[in-house]
């Protein structure tokens, strides 16, 4: 019993650092790809098996499109203008009023100017980039798994495709809520710890999400497989969980997501997943894939039936 016991958290603990190096070798593999598809071009460009739309290499292109983006666009502006801009600001009217003007002066203007710049720079550049994030997440998972699976497969039927569409947004929207509302537990370090592990199950189905939709997977299929295999994709998405907790705020939260989830992207493209070797299974998307199916039920008449893989 104690070496059955042994032998399980072993294969639990070799799947989870498998899963944490899996995840970090988009970062080498960036700079490669694209001379593989480049080798690709020259030994199928004369025969059938050649696409033309993943012919030109454009993987590490698209990943500094995404960093020159969200980190020199966005991240950068809001650096000048808290850092710079705002005590710059508040120097000069220090320099010119008294202490107690310069305070209320300030009291009043600095609201004001980050509650215009929020409004008139802040959001619709967040949400310009989340648009742009998605078109270019979309162009590296395509022609990452290329250089590896060939073209990608589809969901046959045009109606399954948009609920597979719809249900993973609602699903994953409601998961992120789910792990949010862990995290409020009362019990010390409880709430913290379930809510990396939401987390690190939410970032791994992102960076996968794109592998399995090429290759026909519905959501039902995609989530049984992660909690099936718990150990590996924990691994899978703790790095990302880990590095997006740094920052304090919000929207640089997501800046720096959108900078390294490329990254992700092509670690799951490339990754070799282990199967889980004990019975134990998480089922932590089960409140909201209940939550899913009856909202589907109402609406459509169609259940999110679970299957694990």
């Amino acid at each position: 019993m104690v070496s059955l016991l042994n032998s399980a958290i072993t294969e639990t603990l070799k799947a989870f650092i498998h899963g944490i190096l899996d995840s970090l070798k988009g970062g080498v593999l960036l700079f490669v790809l694209d001379r593989q598809i480049e080798s690709r071009i020259l030994a199928k460009k004369h025969t059938r098996s050649y696409s033309h739309k993943y012919g030109k290499p454009h993987i590490l292109k698209s990943t500094l499109m995404t960093c020159l983006l969200n980190g020199g666009v966005f991240w950068l502006s809001r650096i000048l203008f808290y850092y710079i801009l705002l005590p710059t600001i508040q120097q000069l009217t220090s320099a010119m009023l008294s202490s107690s003007q310069a305070d209320t002066v300030s009291g009043y203007i600095n609201p004001i100017l980050s509650l215009v710049f929020s409004a008139l720079w802040v959001v619709p550049i967040f949400f310009l980039s989340r648009l742009l994030n998605c078109l270019w997440f979309q162009d590296i998972a395509d022609a990452s798994y290329h250089v590896r699976q060939g073209n990608p497969k589809v969901i046959p039927n045009f109606s399954r495709w948009t609920a597979d569409f719809l249900l993973s947004i609602l699903t994953q929207a409601l998961f992120l809520i789910q792990a949010l509302l862990i995290a409020k537990l009362p019990i010390k370090g409880v709430g913290w710890l379930a809510s990396q592990l939401h987390m690190s199950f939410l970032y791994a189905l992102y960076s996968f999400e794109y592998r399995w939709f090429n290759i026909g997977w519905e959501l039902p299929r995609r989530l049984g497989h992660i909690e099936n295999n718990w150990p590996y994709y924990t691994g899978f998405g703790l790095p990302l969980t880990i590095l997006t907790t740094l920052p304090e705020s919000y929207f640089d939260r997501g800046c720096l997501f959108s900078i390294l989830f490329p990254i992700f992207i092509i670690s799951a493209n490339e990754a070799r997943p282990i199967a889980n070797k004990s019975s134990i299974q998480l089922n932590l998307f089960a409140p909201v894939v209940s939550i899913t199916d009856l909202f589907f039920k109402k609406t459509l008449g169609r259940e999110l039936s679970k299957k694990p893989s």
